[in-house]
């Protein structure tokens, strides 16, 4: 198994568990985010999509469409984290601690790292475009 498919079913799963935090507790209210945050829960939920999208479509590593998807999905995945982080900020700074006793903050941050970890993961992966023209060349001189 190559390693970006490995990175891509990551950044599906971190899509996933955002996604799932929309159905949980997010302190004392109830299931769900509370009604003032829950635009920015959902922008968090799309970004982690955008940046799966962006790793499944993103071609073979080392040519120039991977790189700017690579780079959208790095972006987009570092706003979700952002989001989800101002957002636990903001539940404290407002006084509202009760509001961070439900699992859903957690679940939404997790989410969220996972596709960042991907992201920054497939940033990392090797070119296969040289290698394939190695082993084109290889195959020409036999």
């Amino acid at each position: 198994m190559r390693p970006i498919t490995f990175i891509r079913a990551v950044a599906l799963v971190g899509v996933v568990v955002a996604g799932w935090s929309m159905t949980l507790r997010w302190g004392d209210i109830g299931k769900g985010p509370p009604a003032q945050w829950e635009r920015q829960v959902v922008g968090a939920v799309v970004l982690s999509v955008v940046c799966a999208l962006c790793l499944a479509f993103m071609g073979m590593p080392g040519t120039r469409r991977s790189w700017i998807a690579r780079g959208v999905a790095a972006a987009a995945s570092a706003g979700a984290v952002l989001i989800a982080i101002v957002l636990r900020q903001d539940a404290v700074g407002s006084g509202f601690p009760q509001l961070l006793a439900g699992a859903g903050w957690t679940w939404l941050l997790a989410g969220c790292g996972l596709g960042l970890a991907a992201a920054v993961a497939a940033l990392s992966v090797k070119s296969e475009v040289g290698d394939a023209k190695k082993r084109d060349a290889k195959k020409k001189k036999r």
